[in-house]
């Protein structure tokens, strides 16, 4: 009995240590330089589980030419939230070339499979109401962008994407 009440207090512990850390200030990240059809956007890598599930949470905005990177490291189809998000934001999803294009190092060319535009914060939602947005094919990565910029670019579906 004793030991199922301490794992009980250690889980305990780790789910109000990771909510404790989710919550807090959301630090800046390193940056990669994403080329799309020409325009080069300066992106923070989320490469952590909890950098990918902070995102751009609580941040006041992007950098005109700024960004936020997903990228994982198996193909994926899972949704993206606008948990906790102060602006709106377009996401440009993308998959590596096939075969797997590596141009030097951590450097990658894939294709966009998709974009979508002007993703709005749910201000006030509970956490299990707010609205998940799926990329429309298996993906390897995608891109925030600001609001605006999927537009202003004309970045569509079959763009080559370089990350570097």
């Amino acid at each position: 009995m004793a030991l199922f009440l301490l794992l009980i207090l250690c889980f305990a512990g780790f789910v109000f240590g990771l909510y404790a850390m989710v919550g807090r200030t959301n630090p800046k990240l390193p940056v990669s330089r994403v080329s799309i059809g020409g325009k080069t956007f300066l992106a923070e890598r989320a490469e952590t589980i909890l950098a990918r599930t902070r995102g751009l949470s609580g941040r006041d905005s992007l950098p005109e030419d700024g960004g936020m990177i997903f990228i994982f490291s198996s193909s994926t189809t899972g949704g993206f939230w606008m948990k906790d998000m102060k602006f709106a934001i377009d996401t440009v999803w993308f998959r590596k070339s096939s075969p797997l294009k590596i141009l030097t190092g951590k450097t990658w060319e894939g294709k966009v499979v998709g974009v979508k535009e002007n993703m709005r914060p749910e201000l006030g939602k509970q956490l299990w109401s707010l609205k998940i947005y799926y990329p429309p094919e298996s993906i390897d990565a995608a891109l925030e962008l600001n609001a605006g910029a999927v537009k202003k670019y004309g970045i569509q579906a079959g763009d080559t994407v370089v990350i570097m």
